[in-house]
């Protein structure tokens, strides 16, 4: 029962839960209403009855009576004091989502079991970029340190982004604070990657909604190659069809589906000739990408490589 006599009802679900609440009488007729959800308030935004005209928003009650939150939460009825509990409050409705909140119960009439929700944490989008001015800033390290609490207790997903020597990289917060990066064989500590932060060498952690941290950090196609090895073997991190070990022996570098002479060029870079013992146990290969020159697969590029490529070459 509400201060203001109205009367909440709780009914049963369908697996004998309680939850979504009905309200009986909302004083001015004696519909039955479903008391309506939080979540979307954020978007109801805009309605304000001073102004003459508006050109967005309902409003917070079915009929349109209360057009902000600030009216309804200075109702008589939830007994705030003073502009800054109003205020609090008002931040509070706009930024909470519903997950951190208890679950509830079947005993507990004033938090009664509810289905659990599907939101988003508040803290998604937040972003911290360290450079070589702020890499210690005790500020910002706070806040990292936050985040990183809520990534361990898995509320968030936590990725980062930036240069390092001049290349552009990824990387997934893994638990125990350690950061995945999009080599798989390639790990580094949060404060580690953090330090390595310098001018014009920014490196920024961003909180993810929780089981995007991988795709976003480190394998944007989920091909199961992380991004800068696709990078460093020549194949498409935003291409799934294109993968380390697809493209491997086409000779076909700008991946255009041809042999031509823009292949030509870093073929050629990649000749190394045979193996000095006849057979390479290891690829004698300049780079990562070299596997793509080797189209015998006998794990170097040489004059039986070049004699494949011939008879592949076409006119793009």
């Amino acid at each position: 029962v509400g201060t203001n006599g109205t009367i909440f009802e709780f009914p049963t679900g369908p697996d004998g839960e309680l939850h979504h609440g009905i309200i009986r009488a909302d004083g001015s007729n004696q519909r039955n209403f479903k008391v309506a959800q939080l979540r979307t308030m954020l978007e109801k935004t805009g309605f304000d009855q001073t102004q003459l005209s508006n050109n967005r928003g309902f409003g917070f009650l079915h009929d349109g009576t209360v057009d902000s939150i600030t009216r309804f939460i200075s109702l008589p009825a939830f007994g705030v004091a003073n502009d800054q509990e109003i205020a609090d409050l008002v931040a509070f409705m706009l930024s909470f989502g519903g997950s951190d909140l208890p679950l509830g119960n079947t005993t507990n009439p004033a938090e009664l079991l509810g289905p659990p929700s599907n939101d988003t944490h508040s803290a998604v989008g937040v972003q911290i970029t360290f450079d070589a001015t702020n890499q210690n800033d005790a500020a910002l390290v706070s806040l990292l340190d936050q985040v990183i609490a809520l990534a361990d207790a898995n509320a968030i997903g936590l990725v980062a982004k930036g240069k390092q020597q001049d290349i552009q990289r990824g990387y997934k917060y893994v638990g125990g604070q350690l950061m995945q990066s999009d080599r798989a064989s390639e790990q580094l500590t949060v404060t580690a990657l953090r330090q390595s932060a310098s001018a014009a060498n920014e490196i920024t952690f961003t909180v993810t909604p929780k089981g995007t941290e991988h795709r976003i950090g480190v394998d944007r196609d989920q091909d199961g190659f992380f991004d800068r090895d696709e990078l460093d073997a020549c194949s498409n991190p935003a291409d799934s069809t294109s993968t380390p070990t697809s493209v491997a022996g086409t000779a076909d570098f700008d991946g255009d589906g041809d042999i031509d002479l823009a292949d030509y060029a870093p073929f050629a870079d990649c000749i190394t000739g045979p193996c000095p013992t006849g057979s390479c146990a290891t690829p004698l290969y300049q780079s990562a990408c070299c596997a793509i020159a080797d189209l015998d697969f006998d794990n170097d590029v040489d004059a039986s490589d070049y004699g494949i490529l011939q008879g592949a070459f076409s006119i793009p």
